[in-house]
């Protein structure tokens, strides 16, 4: 595998020891998440931005809770990816309750978390949470204007996202071939079309129907919550319920940036569940650790929920 954890591991590991190491990790990764709950607290407390102010504090609870920290934060291979994707989580809290970020920096933003993520990891979750962090933060971070520039330059950072997560696997497939020669590149390629089922190989499974897929799923939701599978269950169940009732309301705002706002929350969405269904080997297998990408569709299903609430507020005020 192309993992870049590995080499951040053989780096770090001699000079911190493997469990001061854990313990850094999962240090930052908490600390990141308080700092989130703190910006969107002391932004409600007054009153700055408080629709945007409550989304944020919503993600960062559900990502507090259901995101496998407290196991996965730790891990030599998680902890890099996630630090990336939380830092960069918190840098469009920070820029949506400020001082909104402008086309120009949205995109280099963009490409230089798909670089750092492409850095750390390939087949663990990075890229997909990523993508769908683009597409639902940024237009809450972009200043506003016209509804169509808010939906081009959002889709402007999506491109400088996945230009950079492109330009990654190239570089480092390109890296791979000069060190080790174009069977290792070859070998790589292979067990790609293995995760994708699009040959035989790897771990031998009993059913690649829809039906073992989801038992799969349902088995891997640990990952969220350790050992309290039907909580994380439930949770997603509710979130969806919750996000499909906020939809209805958000997407027949009377405000068109709502709308923009709302319905890119809502799509990115696709990009988690399209990356558990495009890697379908990967997800049946690896459930234990993929499931935890549905924190995304918690935080955003609930997130809807509070924004429809503040609206429907705001209105009746």
């Amino acid at each position: 595998y192309l993992h870049g954890h590995t080499l951040l591991v053989r780096i770090a590991a001699p000079a911190l020891g493997v469990s001061l190491l854990r313990t850094t990790y999962k240090c930052a990764n908490i600390f990141i998440l308080m700092a989130g709950i703190g910006l969107s607290m002391i932004a409600l407390a007054r009153r700055r931005k408080t629709g945007v102010a409550l989304i944020w504090l919503i993600f960062f609870v559900c990502f507090t809770r259901w995101f496998g920290v407290e196991s996965f934060g730790q891990s030599l291979a998680h902890g890099p990816s996630d630090l990336v994707f939380l830092l960069a989580m918190l840098g469009f809290c920070a820029a949506s309750l400020g001082k909104s970020i402008s086309r120009r920096t949205a995109i280099v933003s963009a490409s230089l978390f798909g670089v750092l993520t492409i850095l750390l990891e390939f087949l663990s979750g990075g890229i997909p949470l990523g993508l769908a962090l683009i597409i639902g933060a940024v237009p809450l971070a972009l200043r506003q204007g016209e509804s169509l520039e808010l939906v081009r330059d959002t889709f402007s950072a999506v491109a400088a996202y996945c230009g950079a997560i492109v330009a990654g696997i190239v570089a480092r497939t390109g890296a791979t071939i000069f060190a080790f020669g174009p069977d290792a590149a070859l070998s790589a390629a292979r067990q790609l079309s293995v995760r994708m089922n699009m040959s035989a190989g790897g771990e031998a499974l009993e059913s690649r129907g829809p039906y073992a897929f989801a038992r799969s799923i349902a088995k891997g939701l640990d990952g969220l919550v350790p050992g309290t599978r039907v909580m994380a269950l439930l949770a997603l169940v509710m979130a969806v319920l919750a996000g499909v009732w906020a939809c209805k309301r958000l997407l027949n705002d009377s405000d068109p940036m709502i709308r923009v706002q709302s319905g890119m929350l809502l799509a990115s969405n696709v990009a988690i569940f399209g990356w558990l269904l495009v890697f379908w080997q990967h997800t049946m297998i690896h459930a234990w650790f993929m499931d935890r990408i549905l924190c995304w569709t918690i935080a955003s299903g609930f997130a809807l929920f509070g924004s429809a609430l503040v609206r429907h507020q705001a209105s009746s005020n």
